[in-house]
């Protein structure tokens, strides 16, 4: 596979989502390391803007630049297979991969789990991980008001609306009514909340990521959520774009992710069913208190999904964290 990826013109792009450019530099790195002679770029941009850059693209006389696109849109990939615009491959352990984070057809698969819930700092709340103690039902107490909780703008994230979502349906406005008396303070992406959760600057951070492992020397730690507590989880889809200029490449990218080496050997949760989870003695898809498949259906509609969002607004001021592309370009490369 890398012989004949060689064969090509030694390069590769790869359309990311993400929220900071150079977010995927040492996923860049780690490639170029394991092939050498093989270069790959690979831009990155908040997957609301990514996905309606491929789709001007593809209509365009100069086509695609993309070999491969990986975004937080689920619900892109599913409309390109319909409209023939992705290359039918099953990578290398495609067969291991979780059965909701694949296309049985194969034409998109899942190649990270990601986990978004409550992070918080150990050192300022009394809980931990093993524990699960912290609930969303704690987070109205007064020890956790007067902003001394982080939450990542629901209008920034899809994946983190989709958390309130299901904290709402769980427990209901009323809750979210409460909630918002603590003067929790909006923060524009998980990145800086996590930094503000390891610095003290707030004890808790709703919206933070759970996908790697604690850190025994970090302040910062995922609380693993109760069984009556929701959390969010989310295979992050790949796929090959049909009219690829380096499609070997593309296809030796998809595999290696997949590998046990690859570069998700390191989180905490697989999306192989061979893999063991670290930390954690339980499977993703076992946790009865999220579904990816459920993400997927709240992605895919639009119109409940803007509706949510607007009620959401109601109670915060979402009107400091503003998307903007991180690329201006239409074609990045």
């Amino acid at each position: 596979m890398y012989t004949s990826a060689l064969a090509e013109d030694g390069k590769l792009v790869v359309y990311a989502g993400g929220t900071m450019r150079g977010q995927q530099d040492l996923l860049k790195q780690a490639f170029e390391q394991r092939f050498p002679n093989i270069s790959i770029a690979i831009p990155v941009d908040y997957s609301v803007f990514q996905g309606p850059r491929v789709d001007l693209q593809m209509v365009t006389p100069e086509g695609i630049v993309p070999d491969i696109v990986m975004l937080q849109t689920l619900q892109d990939f599913a409309r390109w297979k319909w409209l023939g615009k992705l290359v039918a491959y099953k990578p290398r352990g495609w067969d291991k991969v979780y059965g909701a984070f694949r296309d049985q057809d194969g034409f998109y698969t899942g190649i990270n789990v990601m986990v978004l819930g409550s992070i918080i700092n150990k050192n300022l709340v009394s809980s931990n991980a093993s524990d699960r103690s912290l609930t969303f039902g704690d987070l109205l107490k007064p020890e956790f008001s007067n902003g001394n909780i982080g939450t990542v703008d629901p209008s920034y994230d899809d994946a983190v609306l989709f958390l309130y979502k299901q904290i709402v349906d769980k427990f209901g406005w009323g809750w979210l009514s409460q909630f918002a008396k603590q003067n929790p303070r909006l923060i524009c992406g998980g990145i800086p909340l996590a930094a503000m959760v390891e610095n003290g600057t707030v004890k808790v951070g709703i919206g933070g990521f759970g996908s790697f492992p604690n850190n025994a020397n970090a302040a910062t730690e995922f609380v693993i959520p109760a069984d009556n507590d929701p959390f969010t989880t989310y295979a992050m889809y790949a796929a090959i774009l049909k009219g690829t200029k380096h499609p070997e490449a593309a296809k030796l990218f998809m595999s290696w992710q997949l590998d046990t080496d690859g570069p998700s050997s390191v989180q905490t949760w697989s999306v192989r069913t061979d893999v063991q989870p670290k930390q954690n003695p339980r499977q993703i898809w076992d946790y009865p208190n999220s579904s990816h498949q459920k993400f997927v259906e709240f992605m895919s509609n639009i119109d409940d999904r803007q509706r949510f969002g607007r009620q959401i607004a109601l109670f915060f001021d979402i009107s400091k964290c503003v998307i903007r592309p991180l690329e201006t370009d239409v074609r990045p490369q």
